[in-house]
């Protein structure tokens, strides 16, 4: 089916055709506004190169009342790729990664129960007692995420939690777990915290020096302690209290010894003073990231071979232009890349534009008129699965809904706890 014949199909189940689509766009929004859908919408679409805006992409989830994303989704846009290629890129710095679900109605890959919980080793993999099973819809599983975590990647740089936890590595914060963590002692915390200090983030533990200030210290490497009270603007996200480490071999103590202490305390403050509200939002996201123009369009380029599509590679230039932005770029490729490069996601990246959209609005289109594929669920039953599991309420994935694991983490092993 067309694009065009696809876009007539979705607005014929509500009763729409393209002129009454774009009288109710004028009445809505002016004829002058960005969000305004020409009465030659059809003739556009039938264009390769003509796709409608992220203004026009509002405009046609507002008036058709279906959600934006599968608006998106109908033209080959899928903002979940930003979660889902954010932790797969290289980093320097430590960033928070993007967690959210935009598509509720997606098929997600799902487990079905193995092992009865009492034939679970202390220590097992995950394959001991959890097997492929039917996917489910991503809004069913709302109940395992009640509880609020941040996830962030380690940046290659950020060598102050080693060896607790490893650059490069995948960690959950807890945001509920911060000012009673804090150290009353000299010593430093057991925990390792997530703060920011400088429009930087790193992960390391904390301590109150003689002047009862705290600072964010190493108790491996001899780097220079960061006073985090020297930032008025200073930030503690909260605990990390789980990891994901990469299989690869690093080097991170070969990395240590090429750091210098004063590293720490040279770290450039810049400002985005004389950009619009976009550009500069742009601008600190990647002062943030630490990436110059260069790496950052040599990253997008391997966006771009991954989703298949150059559109996602951005030049040097075109990223330095980017920062002086008062609207958001043309093509949806270009928004998709920066929110992917930058650790931003995609309703900040929205609302920094100055564009209100609510994720919830709306309808979810039907499967047929947005085909949506199940990710890496070849060979499995495609049956829809409406329970957790089928073992009676007391499987794994039944206490891990209700309370979720605690994960303690050592040097050399990982262990399970549960909380019942």
């Amino acid at each position: 089916m067309s694009r065009v014949d696809r876009v007539r199909q979705i607005l014929s189940t509500r009763g729409l055709t393209a002129y009454q689509v774009s009288r109710q766009s004028a009445e809505m929004f002016g004829e002058s506004s960005r969000y305004y859908i020409p009465h030659h919408f059809y003739s556009d679409l039938a264009l390769p190169c003509r796709l409608p805006s992220i203004y026009q992409f509002v405009a046609l989830s507002r008036i058709s009342n279906y959600r934006i994303c599968d608006w998106l989704a109908v033209f080959g846009f899928h903002p979940d790729d930003i979660p889902r290629l954010q932790p797969l890129l290289p980093r320097k710095r430590t960033a928070v990664l993007d967690s959210s679900v935009y598509d509720e109605n997606a098929w997600v890959p799902w487990f079905a129960e193995k092992l009865a919980p009492e034939h679970i080793p202390q220590i097992a993999p995950l394959g001991y007692f959890l097997r492929p099973g039917p996917p489910r819809r991503a809004r069913t599983l709302d109940s395992l995420g009640q509880q609020a975590f941040l996830y962030a990647k380690l940046g290659e740089e950020d060598l102050l939690a080693f060896p607790d936890l490893m650059p490069g590595s995948i960690v959950r914060v807890d945001p509920r777990r911060g000012a009673e963590r804090l150290p009353e002692a000299a010593g430093p915390s057991r925990e390792n915290f997530l703060v920011e200090h400088d429009s930087i983030l790193r992960c390391g533990r904390l301590q109150r020096n003689a002047k009862d200030r705290i600072v964010l210290c190493s108790v491996t490497f001899p780097f220079s302690r960061i006073e985090l009270n020297s930032d008025p603007a200073f930030r503690i996200y909260g605990v990390a209290d789980a990891e994901i480490r990469p299989l690869a071999r690093s080097s991170v103590v070969c990395q240590a010894r090429a750091f210098v202490n004063a590293r720490f305390t040279r770290e450039l403050r810049q400002t985005s003073s004389g950009t619009a509200a976009l550009g500069a939002f742009i601008r600190l996201s990647r002062i943030r990231a630490g990436l110059s123009f260069r790496e950052a369009s040599a990253l997008s380029h391997r966006i771009a071979e991954v989703l298949a599509d150059d559109m996602y590679f951005t030049a040097v230039g075109t990223l330095s232009e980017y920062e002086t932005l008062t609207h958001p770029p043309r093509h949806i490729q270009k928004i998709i890349s920066i929110c992917i490069l930058y650790n931003i996601g995609f309703w900040d990246f929205l609302a920094a534009s100055g564009i209100t959209v609510d994720p919830k609005a709306g309808e979810f289109m039907p499967d047929e008129l947005v085909p949506r594929a199940i990710s890496g669920a070849d060979g499995l039953s495609t049956t829809p699965c409406r329970n957790l599991a089928s073992r009676g309420g007391q499987g794994f994935l039944q206490r891990l809904s209700r309370n979720g694991p605690t994960f303690l983490f050592s040097r050399k092993k990982l262990s399970r706890s549960w909380q019942v």
